[in-house]
């Protein structure tokens, strides 16, 4: 089943290493990219009080990390280091490097920064992937293979739990996938988004919320017995954690292309709620 999207959310005071690479391979796929932040940013330009989107991530010569952004009700532009009216911009680059990069002095709410002023400036960034089936093609889009699974938790048939050790976890749902290297990747590893969502959280305003829920998962190399002996002498590659008050729990993995077996399952045993399992890989 094609799955149409998965949203992660990063806050920027813990953003990974590796930040710049991430938005750029989401934009290269297609990816919609928002960010925002609390503070009122009259004099650099930047006003507070709603998102600004993120249009396009790039890097110039080799050496220079750049976001571009959009306020979407026009005007009140960065005014910092690479903005429109620079010294970066109108000494630094040609005009052919302009063109090749679409950087324009207009005023029309679009603008450059760089990596590490984006990072101390906003404070928020959401990222909506979609899968390939939701993209337009273009030589730099090439979207994500997205599937999303309906699934359930049942006392006393698939609900074991999260306890690895215990024997009823085995008996929780699983969904096995496979996932391959990306060659425009350095590190040779492989990139795994899975989001799982509990059903029917919004109907339950003022309420208990139901069970937390959460995910594992483990690697499977060739035909194993996905038994509770299994799972007692295997180590999991990830453990999402649990939320009760969130309607879902997003993970990004990097992982060795192979297969690898999700897990979804409620904090305690016998626990019953539907949920929805999302995960997307470029290959």
């Amino acid at each position: 089943m094609d799955c149409p999207c998965a949203v992660e959310l990063f806050y920027l005071s813990d953003a990974p290493g590796d930040f710049f690479d991430i938005m750029k391979k989401a934009k290269q796929n297609g990816a919609f990219i928002n960010c925002s932040f609390n503070k009122v940013r009259i004099k650099e330009g930047l006003i507070s009080g709603h998102a600004y989107t993120i249009t396009d991530v790039i890097e110039v010569r080799n050496k220079y990390e750049l976001v571009r952004i959009r306020n979407p009700h026009g005007g009140n532009e960065w005014t910092g280091r690479w903005s429109d009216q620079s010294e970066e911009i109108k000494k630094w680059l040609s005009a052919n490097e302009r063109k090749k990069y679409n950087i324009v002095d207009d005023d029309d709410g679009e603008f450059f920064m760089e990596m590490k002023d984006f990072l101390t400036f906003f404070k928020r960034v959401t990222i909506c992937h979609l899968s390939n089936s939701l993209v337009r093609r273009s030589k730099k889009s090439t979207g994500l293979k997205g599937y999303g699974v309906h699934g359930s938790w049942k006392a006393g048939d698939n609900a074991g739990g999260n306890k690895p050790q215990y024997k009823s976890f085995a008996k929780n749902p699983k969904y096995k996938v496979t996932i391959k290297d990306n060659s425009r990747d350095k590190d040779k590893k492989a990139t795994l988004i899975v989001t799982l969502m509990r059903k029917g959280f919004r109907s339950h305003q003022g309420k208990v919320r139901g069970p937390e829920i959460g995910f594992l998962v483990y690697r499977v190399d060739g035909k194993v017995k996905l038994n509770s002996r299994f799972f007692r002498s295997k180590r999991w590659e990830a453990n999402s954690g649990f939320t009760k008050y969130q309607r879902e729990k997003t993970m990004r993995l990097s992982l060795k292309p192979g297969t690898y077996l999700i897990i979804p399952c409620t904090s305690e045993v016998d626990q019953e709620a539907k949920f929805y399992l999302r995960f997307l890989a470029e290959k």
